[in-house]
């Protein structure tokens, strides 16, 4: 299966376009209602991965600001690389993207013939977006949650740093 590109949306962010989305508007409502440092960056440069209502009601964890932050995600940090949140394109995505959520857990991306997975997540539908400000947004439209990777102890920022794809793929049944 091809990852569908839908054609780019101009005047509305991802969470507009999320809205009139049959089958993914539960996480717009989720984005919404809870109150969080997200809200600041829905009219900013930004990428989110939204899981679908199936997989959202399947989900039985919390659905808390640290749970949309983990859909919200960032180029991995370069040298030269200064932005904190940033719109990632299909084309420019790397290995390994950071999230929003404290500590900036890692989200693996990976291709599998014509199929694209970030983690565990088949991404089914990439749309680009551009906010009356001008600000260029992707939404990927993924089936399943992404769990943060995050260690037990929330203390020790330096716990999140090197967590492995490996550990990711390895303990999936997503091939």
């Amino acid at each position: 299966a091809v990852v569908m590109l839908a054609p780019m949306v101009l005047g509305e962010n991802v969470l507009d376009v999320l809205k009139n989305r049959s089958g993914y508007n539960k996480f717009a409502e989720l984005v919404e209602s809870v109150e969080g440092e997200h809200q600041y960056y829905l009219q900013g440069y930004l990428t989110v991965f939204a899981p679908s209502n199936a997989a959202l009601e399947a989900y039985a964890g919390d659905k808390n600001k640290q749970f949309i932050l983990n859909h919200i995600a960032s180029a991995f940090p370069h040298t030269n690389l200064q932005t904190v949140n940033a719109a990632i394109s299909e084309e420019q995505m790397e290995e390994r993207l950071t999230t929003l959520l404290y500590g900036h857990p890692p989200l693996w991306v990976r291709r599998s013939g014509d199929a694209l997975f970030v983690n565990q997540a088949k991404v089914s539908i990439v749309q680009s977006t551009t906010t009356d400000s001008g600000n260029k947004q992707f939404l990927y439209l993924i089936d399943s949650v992404l769990e943060p990777l995050i260690p037990l102890e929330e203390d020790n920022v330096a716990d999140y740093v090197d967590i492995k794809a490996g550990d990711i793929l390895n303990n999936t049944s997503k091939q």
